[in-house]
Order: C-alpha cells, then sequence, then structure tokens
C-alpha cells in the first residue's frame, strides 16, 4: 500500500463536510489511502484525487464545513 498521499475522497452527498470529522476520515480503498470529510465508515462514493495529502483534504473540509455551516456547533 502506498503512504504519504490520498488516492481517494468520498464525494458522497450524504457524506457533506465536516470541521471535525468522526474520526481521522481516512480508510484504504484498493490499496491507497482515502478520505472521507464527513468521518464516516460506509456508504461511500469514492472519486481518485491526484495524491492530495490528508493535511490538504482536511484543511479544504473544515473550510467547506465553515462556509455551509455543517458541523461547526
Amino acid at each position: 500500500m502506498e503512504t504519504g498521499t490520498v488516492g481517494f475522497i468520498c464525494t458522497a452527498a450524504a457524506h457533506p463536510a465536516r470541521s471535525a470529522p468522526n474520526g481521522t476520515g481516512l480508510t484504504v480503498n484498493q490499496g491507497k489511502w482515502a478520505f472521507c470529510p464527513a468521518g464516516e465508515t460506509s456508504g461511500h462514493e469514492w472519486s481518485t484525487v491526484d495524491g492530495a495529502s490528508l493535511d490538504e483534504l482536511t484543511r479544504a473540509a473544515t473550510t467547506a464545513a465553515r462556509a455551509s455551516g455543517v458541523g461547526t456547533g
């Protein structure tokens, strides 16, 4: 399995980005790291990403959650 970068992001409509995902949102899909911005454990719809870091994706999820008002308190 690759290390260091994330190969997939969950784009399921039922998994909106949260500023504080349950856990890290990190899992494995097809032998690569995968990130769910909602921190869900099932029901994913995976889309490929071009080797983004977990930190980049977490920051983007937090920004999106703040902009939409989801999971911000």
